[in-house]
């Protein structure tokens, strides 16, 4: 391995923390996000809208407010 991409890698490492910590802030600094739907919250989670429904239903998630059969979920 050349010294170029010793350094290179090496860099890389140092800075893929910092990255993840400007990320974390970043999203403190937005601040409160609207509510999602059954549908982007089963996105975000990598599930279906079947699970997200049985995960309430079973009490193993909550929703923010419930309007009938539409539920919403905090960010």
């Amino acid at each position: 391995m050349s010294i170029e991409a010793a350094i290179k890698l090496a860099v890389e490492a140092a800075i893929a923390p910092m990255n993840q910590e400007l990320k974390a802030l970043r999203k403190l600094l937005e601040g409160p996000k609207k509510p999602l739907t059954t549908a982007e919250k089963a996105e975000q989670l990598g599930v279906s809208e079947e699970t997200i429904r049985r995960r309430v239903r079973d009490g193993k998630l909550k929703c923010a407010s419930r309007n009938g059969n539409r539920m919403l979920f905090d960010a």
